[in-house]
């Protein structure tokens, strides 16, 4: 069942790779043993650009596959006004970094304000298009927090 579920992410990654800067080579067997996927975190938090921030073990296969379609409507409705980058925790260069956020799940999602350096921790009931949608709306609007 596992290898199923590890197939399938393999393809739909592969599908979503050429728009999400996901190395176009990439296998979920190989996300076992590298530090990110997207955009590297020191690139992307200094970036003028917002930072959508995964936290995630290789072992929530599906959680993140059901993910990537969030990914990709944000991929293709704010294309080029947010960075990506998913973090793989179980990889030890990763520790500080999962430290200092200190997700209490995983997958975790954040959001996070390259400009204030302030981020904000996106909960599991909105993980969904409409909602993540709406937050990523109002954060560009400057309304989110109204």
């Amino acid at each position: 069942m596992k290898k199923i579920f590890l197939t399938f992410l393999v393809l739909l990654t592969g599908l979503c790779g050429f728009t999400l800067e996901i190395p176009k080579d990439f296998n979920i067997y190989d996300y076992v043993d590298k530090p990110y996927v997207g955009m590297q975190y020191n690139e992307a938090i200094h970036s003028k650009l917002p930072l959508l921030l995964i936290f995630a073990k290789p072992s929530n296969i599906v959680v993140l596959a059901k993910l990537f379609p969030i990914i990709e409507m944000v991929y293709d409705e704010f294309q080029g006004q947010y960075n990506y980058c998913a973090i793989n925790v179980k990889i030890d260069e990763n520790e500080e970094l999962v430290n200092f956020y200190s997700p209490k799940k995983f997958p975790a999602l954040y959001l996070i304000d390259t400009q204030n350096k302030t981020y904000t921790l996106i909960e599991k009931k909105y993980y969904n298009k409409r909602d993540i949608r709406e937050i990523l709306t109002r954060f560009k609007n400057g309304t989110l927090f109204d």
